[in-house]
């Protein structure tokens, strides 16, 4: 009988993937080698090590580290590069042992890389003529704590190729040395830096063991300090190689071939000459030459000529005056700068090709600014930057200014900057201040079955019209009731407006209007004004001319609680009136209620046709009666060739 052990299949857990490995990539290299390696582990996101058998015994692990890491979260898959490390190797290359492990299980797999000699020459890309010249034979990778020999060999632009010299040096350990000569002071008898054109540099190694052509290497000799420049700066010119008190005629010439600096007949001291010349800010951009001739005599085997080039001046940009930490939408926001050439002179308006400014939120380019030639200060040398900011603003605490590189420009030759962008610190906007300065009516007097207008203008800090949102209107009646009205943007009249139209039982006397204070909120959540704004009005009675119409309300009895259709007022004209001369837009029940329909039944009879249930809503919420019968009086208004008319009769309600 077989007893299952629990305790032990808890710590001898089977691995749920193999730890493997894919072929590395490269799999020979010098040492420095950045290889890629590509396998699996035992654990989902868990931790391994990578190991190179430095010592060469055949294990890798506990030797050298190369690299330590996590797989994906949700992966065994390992995927990563490390660098091959300092190692000894042979002339046919070394194979050593790389080893992947999973730190949890300590589960490996192997693989091996081919570490291959790596012999090179290293000297400066240019130097002028006359200069002493570096040249450093050096070995990695290669057999270790062995003797090596080379002979380096030059050879110049004329052809001489005899100008030698035998470097020695012993490897260390992991097969690394070198050694550092100077050319042309510890070469053969004849060696020379004085011709301009490429110089060929070429190893070949005598022990251990010979190689022809170990290593080989290239440098450049020529006149000038550089091969490129840039406006503003200064060519040395450098020529060597010539007899004592030579006289020698120097010349630079532009792309145009014309002649930019000429030093006549100048004595070549020692058989060496230099001289400088500073590129102006609006020299010709493009590829110069250099030549110089002996002035007396012969020239040299090589002739002493070559090419550089100018290329336009890097403008600075400095920040002299930070934004402020915050700003309100449509306030302006500034800042200044100063720009200026490589000599330090400053870029003023005389010179303004484009200065282009973006204003950036986080990552996001939102606007750009453009400066003019009255942004520039002479006084202080300096540029304002300046942005209003829209009402309608992202609200933001990471805005800042950025000149970007190359976008400044001068006006004509071009020169151009930053190299790298410029930034402001950031700054922050927040919700704007709506402007009101006062608020009106239409009339100053109205009467009883008019509309009041309360109107008003609005506008943002920068002086745009608002054109969104509402604002309440506390209108407050000569009794001191209050009522609420609002106020929104009429597109056709560029204004807010709020509209109450006045009741015939409403008092008359002195009227008031009141725009509180942050009461209009645009869509934004800008809000004002500041204050409060008020406006005062007086209402009237209305005035009607006796005799002109009368009014008969049916049904007499009006039941709340009959689902009838309609409330009807009989309208009868007298006198010199007749039908035609009725106003029938003009029609309203007690000045509130619009009539459905309106019939002319005759000459002198006018039936108008109010919603029942609206005229029932309208008594129980004015009279708010409670008795079961009750009296209520009903006045009809409206116009007769232009005269107001107001009759009423007396129904019977019955709740």
């Amino acid at each position: 009988m077989c007893i299952r052990d629990s305790s032990l299949a808890a710590v001898f857990t089977i691995p749920t993937n193999a730890v493997t490995l894919s072929p590395i990539n490269p799999a020979q290299g010098p040492v420095g080698t950045e290889v890629r390696l590509v396998g699996t582990i035992n654990k989902l996101g868990g931790a391994y090590s990578i190991w190179f058998d430095v010592d060469d015994n055949g294990t890798a692990v506990e030797d050298t580290l190369v690299k330590t890491g996590y797989a994906p979260a949700s992966s065994y898959e390992v995927n990563t590069t490390f660098v091959v490390p300092a190692c000894a190797g042979t002339d046919i290359g070394e194979e050593y042992v790389v080893t992947l492990q999973d730190n949890s299980t300590e589960n490996t797999q192997d693989t091996t890389f081919t570490v291959v000699t790596a012999r090179n020459l290293v000297v400066p890309e240019y130097v002028q003529e006359g200069d002493s010249i570096e040249i450093k034979m050096e070995v990695t990778g290669g057999i270790a704590n062995t003797l090596n020999n080379f002979t380096v060999e030059v050879t110049d632009p004329a052809g001489t190729a005899s100008m030698n010299y035998n470097v020695s040096f012993t490897t260390d350990a992991y097969g690394s040395g070198y050694n550092v000569t100077s050319f042309p002071a510890d070469y053969s008898l004849g060696a020379t830096s004085n011709f301009t054109g490429t110089y060929a540099v070429v190893a070949n190694r005598t022990l251990p063991g010979e190689i022809t052509n170990a290593a080989t290497a290239s440098f450049e000799v020529g006149l000038t300090n550089a091969t490129a420049y840039i406006r503003f700066e200064t060519v040395n010119v450098k020529t060597s190689g010539w007899a004592p008190n030579q006289n020698i005629t120097v010349i630079l010439q532009n792309p145009s071939m014309e002649n930019v600096s000429v030093w006549e007949n100048v004595n070549a001291t020692d058989g060496t000459w230099t001289g400088d010349w500073m590129i102006p800010f609006d020299a010709p951009l493009g590829t110069y030459t250099a030549k110089v001739v002996n002035a007396t005599g012969e020239d040299k085997t090589v002739a002493s000529i070559q090419t550089f080039t100018v290329q336009s001046a890097t403008l600075k940009v400095m920040i002299t005056s930070q934004p402020e930490a915050n700003y309100m939408r449509t306030e302006t926001v500034t800042a200044k700068i100063n720009i200026t050439y490589p000599d330090d002179t400053f870029y003023n308006d005389s010179d303004l090709g484009t200065i282009k400014v973006r204003v950036y939120q986080g990552a996001t380019n939102v606007a750009n600014v453009t400066l003019d030639a009255e942004d520039f200060n002479a006084t202080t040398n300096e540029w304002t930057i300046s942005w209003v900011s829209p009402w309608n603003a992202a609200l933001a605490d990471d805005y800042r200014f950025v000149v970007k590189a190359n976008e400044v420009v001068d006006a004509t030759n071009p020169n151009k900057g930053p190299a790298a962008d410029v930034s402001t610190t950031v700054f922050e906007l927040l919700e704007t201040d709506l402007n009101v300065a006062s608020i009106y009516t239409t009339m100053s007097s109205y009467v009883q079955g008019e509309v009041v207008t309360v109107y008003f203008n609005a506008t943002y800090m920068d002086g745009t019209a608002v054109t969104t949102g509402s604002a309440p209107i506390n209108v407050t009646m000569s009794n001191g009731t209050s009522t609420i009205i609002t106020a929104t943007y009429v597109g056709a009249n560029n204004r807010f407006e709020a509209k109450y139209t006045l009741k015939t039982q409403d008092p008359t006397g002195a009227w008031s209007a009141v725009l509180k204070p942050q009461a209009l909120v645009d869509v934004e959540g800008n809000s004002g004004p500041s204050e409060a704004k008020a406006t005062a009005f007086t209402v009237t009675e209305r005035v009607v001319e006796d005799g002109t119409v009368s009014v008969k309300i049916t049904p007499q009895s009006l039941n709340m609680k009959s689902n009838g259709r309609w409330v009807m007022a009989h309208i009868e004209v007298t006198g010199d009136y007749t039908t035609e001369d009725v106003d029938v837009s003009s029609i309203r029940l007690d000045g509130v209620i619009e009539p459905d329909e309106v019939q002319i039944c005759g000459k002198g009879q006018v039936l108008v046709k109010f919603s029942r249930s609206e005229v029932q809503a309208y008594i129980q919420n004015t009279y708010g009666t409670s008795n079961k019968f009750s009296n209520v009086e009903l006045t009809v208004t409206g116009e007769v060739a232009g005269t107001t008319f107001q009759d009423s009769d007396v129904i019977k309600v019955k709740q």
